[in-house]
């Protein structure tokens, strides 16, 4: 069987597998605090909520088959290590609607006090909260010796002006809270009421001790080894008005050749880590001979290679996850050519991009097998001759940082 249809039954093996894993899975070690004040350690499926969640599915353990439902009624605080937390609590909620069809005419927000479920963004010194339900979002945050307290930003319609009005509070409270940080009112004017830039207000202002802050660090970053087999196959054909006795199509045949790379790997913390870039500086060879019509034709490419691209991990139980990735190959030929025995000098392979797509698995953020295809454009970029190289890849990945 050829090297093509192996490497498409494997890969719709693994998706049918990685998605049969994915609907069983999702439950991750965190804990509860009940009404009682006990806290209840076990696995809570990780929903990834946009909204304040109304309810948490957990187990006791993994190899449990069944779950139970806690209603958010029945909750004091949960979290997912390493990935989330909510805590109740009994705050001040402006329900208004922030859409602007929806905005009303007075600028002091309408509060009604309620107990929620608000989702830590930040925690040390201070603290910051977030409230995400329906058509509002807000933002809270909680100082050193006081309750949790509203983030106050609302606009507002002035019939009158004709015109949106914003009230700005948000901003006089983050100053007077850090104003013996050495915050600015220059640099709370260019804050946005927005997630990131309010969370980078509290990581500036109140930083974290250096040890926990290397941990977020080293999660963010990473190195990857990643040695494997790679499956080429190049095919030219001759197009000129010659009818020289190459017009093929000729098929070079399938190789396989040893790669290697050494990957470097960025996740980006929003969305709990699962997005990610990356770039793979590597190494991988194919050579080929074939005798067509009595004349001895050649190819001997060698490449330094950069893929760069996107990636999106889910994650499975038992800490192994699934990823898909796609992206651009820059392709740098090193003394590439292909020799058809019947020009002065043999054709050089120049640069050329490619693209990629591919599926990986990985377990414990360690070590890790991905499934890659690659297809080339012309190697050899010439008018007269139509040629494409594609490529199969086995990675393993092993993660030394």
């Amino acid at each position: 069987m050829q090297a093509k249809p192996i490497f498409i039954i494997t890969l719709i093996l693994v998706l049918l597998q990685s998605t049969n894993l994915f609907s069983q899975v999702s439950f991750q070690s965190g804990y509860y605090i009940n009404l009682e004040n006990d806290t209840v350690s076990c696995y809570i499926k990780n929903l990834d909520w946009r909204t304040t969640p109304q309810k948490i599915q957990v187990k006791k353990s993994l190899s449990q088959t069944e779950h139970q439902v806690v209603k958010k009624e029945e909750l004091l605080e949960f979290e997912i290590y390493g990935e989330l937390k909510y805590i109740k609590a009994t705050v001040p909620v402006d329900r208004t609607s922030q859409y602007t069809d929806g905005l009303s005419d007075f600028r002091k927000p309408d509060f009604k006090t309620e107990t929620i479920l608000l989702k830590e963004l930040f925690s040390n010194t201070y603290s910051l909260y977030l409230l995400s339900d329906k058509n509002i979002k807000y933002f809270y945050y909680k100082g050193k010796y006081t309750t949790i307290q509203p983030l106050v930003f609302k606009e507002y319609y002035n019939e009158k002006q004709l015109v949106l009005n914003k009230n700005l509070q948000y901003q006089q409270d983050l100053y007077n809270l850090f104003e013996d940080k050495g915050i600015s009112s220059n640099y709370v004017k260019d804050l946005s009421y927005s997630t990131s830039s309010l969370r980078r207000c509290f990581q500036k202002f109140d930083p974290i001790e250096k040890k926990e802050k290397n941990d977020v660090s080293k999660k963010s970053f990473r190195i990857n080894i990643r040695p494997g087999l790679s499956i080429g196959n190049y095919i030219d054909e001759q197009k000129n008005k010659y009818n020289l006795p190459l017009d093929g199509p000729n098929n070079y045949g399938t190789k396989l050749n040893f790669k290697f790379g050494i990957e470097l790997e960025k996740a980006f913390s929003a969305n709990h880590y699962k997005w990610r870039i990356y770039a793979e500086p590597s190494y991988r060879s194919y050579s080929s001979a074939i005798v067509v019509n009595d004349l001895n034709i050649s190819i001997d490419y060698q490449s330094f290679l950069i893929p760069i691209g996107l990636r999106y991990y889910s994650y499975l139980k038992n800490d192994w996850a699934v990823y898909y990735n796609v992206g651009a190959t820059l392709d740098n030929p090193i003394n590439s050519y292909v020799d058809h025995n019947v020009y002065t000098a043999p054709t050089t392979i120049r640069f050329n991009m490619a693209y990629h797509l591919g599926i990986g698995l990985k377990h414990n953020e360690k070590w890790g097998i991905e499934f890659r295809y690659t297809k080339h454009g012309s190697l050899i970029h010439d008018a007269e001759q139509i040629d494409r190289f594609k490529a199969f890849e086995i990675n393993l990945i092993y993660t030394i940082i």
